[in-house]
């Protein structure tokens, strides 16, 4: 080599050298400067082969973006509420306008602008149009505005023109007129800025939910009354994400949309309120990083809890899930979007008479302002408008993503249907462009309301909208995505016609108790017939002995554990993915029905059900040829029928033969008697069903499953996780036509373990759909059946009010129990079956000291941590082989199977009820379990969990776990000193200062835990405290604590007794419990 190697480093790597920290080549030392030639050179051609490498990479495009301090910087009207009679006070956040910019000046650019305002008008929005076409020859489709919706942000000039119903005095106006300017040119500059910006960058993009909105219209037969939290109504809780990395991964910008009204902050201080929040927080987060938000369609939703100390929270909760999302997987966003706009015509609804304007204007509200504008207007020759021009936009990124911007106040319908119709990877954007009113669909038009007539003086709109508005609009969506797959509404019948109908017949509380199923005491010959055409399933099993977990499985195909939804009488939040399995069988033209009961713990879905209930709910309602999916739900069996009046038994009870873990009396022999004749009456019932499809020519067409929803409505079966409580009978009959998916011959018994979850996978097999990936039943039915399953799971939680929690696995041979709370009973008072006379009988017995057996282990004041049973040589589980020696294997097997269990499926049981609603405030519960252990830490919570049952065996463990950062590991650290009735030194003073825990439930659980040692001096004003905390969930763990420490409790009588008499609903188990607490103090006060 000529040229020395210190003047090549000079001439061609001096500006890596100052990238590498170096400031000149004398700093480099002599000895390795032939070395740095060497490395330099490669690495100068390694650049460039990233380079080509870059330029052949179809997922990088040309990626900018920027933003623009939009804060007013004087006193100015705010926009969204009309109460606000002056202007502006101060700034409590900065607002902000933030574009990103897509494509090469040759590919021709798009621009998405979030601005942190109110109401952006069609005036401003096309002006800013306009200069970026004469600035940079954006062309117009390739350009759209997004607002927040802040009502916390300026008014501009023509938003909302009558908003405060009364002239805006003329300096005000002024201010907002100037401020109108201002704007305009900030967001030509924010987009021309990330024009210049632009550099190569990768987008993908991932979904995810958020659960603080609310439906905020409360709706009694069919018409609106007022504004309120309706939380079993439409809303959508999607929080579509995209990201925008560097080349080498490193995050650049995100944008978010969520669909709720931003209309916490109600002062007088400019704020951009939750999306304000949001961006505020991700950008703490991610410094350097441009966080964007816009809305979706949340014209009819409203922040829960709607409180102005709650925005920043609502804001985290978005930028957690966000956080969430980054982790991914996402879905790359390859190319740039194909951009489109129309405008169309909305109608109005027919226009009020001049006699109706002057009988408005008489008043002095702002429906009479306006009117007596519009009276002005009349008289000028003006003739108020019958519609207006709406504009729609959409970008789509081939068959990546799908983005609809609509303008004005967009009610969730929308994009609930055209998510439906178009796809789940649509990202909806309203209040885009412009917002010349509220966007009303048919069903919330013909509810009437705030957002239909109330709302219409604040945007100039004479009348209400026409009832074709939603389905021009989607109309309209659908021509400017021609390339989307399009899911049909109503299918053609012939192609529906290839699909069988599919009947279910459920009825409620009932074993094996049919006549097919080998009871000979059962009178049920419809369902025997049924049996005999069909095939009858023996090993069939609800995952929850009670209606509502039930059932919140059995729709989704996914265990409530997993969704939050576990405890009897609960409300979880469903994550967006997550659907009632019926929704896809009306995406592929069923008509869906369901007759009676959609107590799923979770409010219904819009899109489960065409009926949801009633009357109607009936095949006979769908459109000729339509294929269906029909449930009907006979409640004649249901427990609190045993106990109702009746004239005479058809049954004799000196017939019955009784399961022997019942006590055996001749009242406990009455109930079982009067179970039968209602298992009778609900047999004729299901006969008058399969009537009604022979009478309809259906039944050649129709596949029928019958089946209960648990074990029958007595003590120790219904509520429990026996098999008693969850071992239910399963007939399915195939027609001649759709054999070929039947199991074994007519009249066949099948031994297929098939749980709850798998029922509705089977019913999307034999429709011949997908098996969604989330789902966590296996088909057994259809051409999608899978291999059969080795184990069933059970869980029993809270019971109307009493905590509890045990876990099941069973084989086709064994079965095991896990009790988590063994200091407590297996049958504590439970107020609504203390009403049956079986249960009185058994606590009778109790207190005579008659009991033996199974009988008298089951009304036991504590449980074993673990039982194990022979199903086949023990059917009704009496035997514990827990300390079998000869079953040890068996025993470990199964212990694993449910370790196994706990951790696949992330079983939020393994939080306090109230913690786990804290915990996923925002979001869902299903998705907190999988947000990492930064929000739930499974392992160590579970660990904390199973260590708890050891009792003084594990005392130093359950020591240190009560000193664990996670609140739930601290709970189960309590537990475990509880099972051990732990009273040396140190688990007292562990105990006395976990007394002033954060967590309240964690102090509820020592301050039980110290009574129960009857050290109860500080501890009972903890539980005391406890029974007026905000939450229903907490004054019931208090009231149950306060119930099971007895006599300690004395002091505290007056506490209880205030509580035990508030009459409110949501205090209804608490008053069961502390009833029952009264009742035992006062009895025992008697016999002193």
């Amino acid at each position: 080599m000529n040229v020395e190697p210190r003047l090549l480093l000079n001439r061609f790597f001096s500006r890596k050298l100052r990238v590498a920290g170096f400031q000149a080549l004398q700093d480099v030392p002599a000895c390795v400067s032939l070395w740095l030639v060497l490395v330099l050179i490669a690495a100068a051609s390694a650049d460039g082969a990233d380079r080509d490498t870059e330029a052949r990479d179809d997922s990088l495009i040309p990626v900018g973006v920027a933003r623009i301090d939009v804060t007013p910087d004087g006193p100015i009207r705010q926009n969204g509420y009309a109460a606000r009679k002056t202007e502006s006070t101060g700034v409590a956040q900065r607002l902000w306008a933030k574009a990103l910019a897509l494509g090469s000046d040759e590919q021709g650019p798009a621009i998405l602008v979030t601005v942190d305002n109110c109401l952006v008008p069609a005036a401003v929005t096309d002006e800013v149009a306009r200069r970026l076409e004469k600035a940079a020859q954006i062309r117009r489709e390739r350009f759209v505005v997004c607002a927040s919706h802040t009502h916390a942000g300026p008014c501009l000039k023509g938003a909302a023109p009558f908003i405060f119903g009364e002239p805006t005095p003329p300096d005000q106006q002024a201010r907002i007129d100037r401020y109108t300017e201002q704007f305009t040119g900030w967001l030509e500059k924010v987009a021309l800025d990330a024009l210049a910006a632009r550099r190569p960058g990768r987008l993908a993009w991932a979904q995810g939910r958020v659960g603080f909105a609310a439906n905020r219209r409360v709706v009694k037969d069919g018409h609106w009354v007022r504004m309120g939290p309706n939380l079993a109504g439409p809303v959508d809780h999607d929080l579509p994400m995209l990201r925008v990395t560097d080349p080498d991964g490193r995050l650049r910008a995100v944008l978010v949309n969520y669909a709720c009204h931003a209309v916490t902050v109600r002062s007088y201080q400019i704020h951009g309120d939750w999306p304000g929040s949001a961006q505020s927080a991700l950008e703490a987060k991610h410094p350097g990083v441009t966080a964007m938000v816009s809305a979706g369609c949340g014209a009819d939703a409203n922040p829960n809890p709607f409180v102005e100390a709650e925005v920043d929270r609502h804001g985290q909760a978005v930028a957690d899930e966000v956080e969430r999302l980054l982790a991914g997987p996402l879905r790359p966003v390859r190319g740039l979007p194909e951009c489109r706009l129309e405008r169309i015509e909305l109608p109005l609804d027919t226009l009020p008479t001049r006699d109706q304007w002057q009988q408005q204007a008489a008043g002095t509200d702002r429906p009479a302002y306006y009117a007596r504008i519009v009276l002005e207007r009349l008289g000028r020759g003006i003739e108020p408008p019958a519609s207006f021009p709406y504009l729609i936009q959409t970008w789509s990124f081939g068959d990546h993503l799908g983005m609809v911007f609509l303008a004005g106040e967009v009610v969730a319908d929308y994009s609930l249907r055209l998510k439906k119709e178009l796809g789940g990877d649509l990202w909806v954007t309203a209040y885009a462009n412009d917002v010349p009113c509220y966007i009303a669909s048919r069903r919330v038009i013909q509810e009437g309301g705030y957002e239909v007539d109330g709302s219409r003086p604040t945007f100039d709109k004479p009348a209400r909208l026409a009832l074709e508005t939603e389905d021009r609009i989607v109309a309209a969506v659908h021509g400017l995505l021609p390339g989307r797959k399009t899911t049909p509404r109503e299918p053609p019948a012939e192609a529906a016609g290839e699909r069988p109908n599919i009947l279910w017949i459920t009825c409620e509380d009932m074993s094996l108790n049919l006549g097919c199923f080998g009871d000979a005491y059962a009178v049920t010959p419809n369902l025997d017939r049924l049996a005999a055409r069909g095939v009858r399933y023996t090993h069939v099993f609800s995952h929850a002995g009670v209606c509502a977990p039930s059932r919140s499985g059995l729709i989704t195909g996914m265990y409530p554990t997993s969704l939050g939804s576990h405890h009897m009488r609960c409300s979880t939040t469903l994550p967006g993915f997550v659907k009632c399995f019926p929704e896809y069988l009306r995406n592929a033209g069923y008509f869906c029905t369901n007759q009676s009961k959609t107590d799923y713990n979770f409010p219904v879905p819009p899109g489960a059900w065409d009926v949801p209930g009633g009357v109607k709910a009936h095949w006979r309602n769908r459109r000729p040829g339509q294929p269906f999916f029909a449930v009907f739900n006979l409640t004649v069996t249901h427990e609190s029928r045993i106990r109702a009046k009746y004239e005479k038994l058809e049954h004799d009870p000196a017939q019955a033969v009784l399961p022997p873990y019942l006590p055996d009396t001749p009242l406990v022999r009455r109930d079982w008697a009067r179970y039968h004749d209602l298992v009778t009456q609900m047999d004729a019932q299901a006969g008058r069903l399969l009537g009604q499809l022979e009478e309809d020519g259906l039944a050649d067409d129709t596949i029928v499953f019958f089946f209960s929803d648990q074990g029958v409505g007595l003590p120790r079966a219904k509520q429990w996780i026996y098999d008693a409580g969850t071992h239910v009978p399963l007939i399915v009959s195939f027609p001649e036509k759709y054999r070929r998916w039947a199991p074994a011959e007519r009249g066949s018994a099948v031994d297929r373990l098939v749980g709850f979850v798998d029922l509705g996978p089977s019913v999307l097999s034999l429709a011949g759909l997908d098996i969604p990936a989330h789902v966590q039943g296996v088909p057994f039915l259809g051409p999608r059946a899978g291999q059969p399953r080795e184990y069933v799971y059970g869980v029993r939680d809270r019971m109307d009010e009493r905590y509890d929690m045990s876990r099941t696995v069973r084989d086709r041979r064994y079965k095991y129990h896990r009790n988590y709370f063994p200091a407590r009973p297996f049958a504590p008072w439970l107020d609504y079956m203390e009403k049956l006379a079986t249960l009185q009988e058994w606590r009778r017995l109790k207190a005579e000291g008659k009991l033996s057996g199974v009988t008298a282990f089951f009304m036991q004041d504590a449980k074993p941590v673990e039982e194990l049973y022979d199903i086949q040589a023990d059917p009704h589980e009496q035997v514990n082989l827990a300390d079998s020696p000869e079953h040890r294997q068996v025993l470990e097997r199964l212990r694993a199977v449910h370790f196994a269990w706990v951790r696949e499926t992330l079983d939020l049981g393994l939080l306090p009820e109230q913690e786990l609603r804290d915990r996923a405030h925002g979001s869902s519960e299903y998705e907190l379990a999988r947000r990492g252990d930064a929000s739930f830490p499974v392992e160590r919570i579970f660990e904390a969990a199973v260590l708890s049952g050891q009792r003084l065996d594990g005392l130093q463990e359950m020591l240190k776990r009560c000193d664990d950062p996670d609140s739930a590991v601290r709970f189960w650290g309590v537990i475990g000193l509880t099972n051990a009735a732990a009273q040396d030194e140190a688990s007292v003073a562990v105990l006395q200062k976990t007394l002033q825990d954060p967590s309240i439930e964690v102090r509820l659980a020592a301050a039980e835990a110290l009574c129960q040692i009857e050290r109860p001096h500080d501890a009972l004003p903890v539980l005391t405290k406890g029974l007026t905390h905000s939450s229903e969930w907490v004054r019931l763990q208090a009231a149950n604590s306060l119930d099971r420490i007895g006599e300690q409790a004395r002091p505290a009588i007056d506490a209880i007794r205030k509580v035990y008499e508030d009459p409110r609903d949501e205090n209804l188990f608490v008053r069961w419990v502390l009833g029952h607490t009264l009742k035992q103090l006062a009895r025992k006060a008697d016999k002193r």
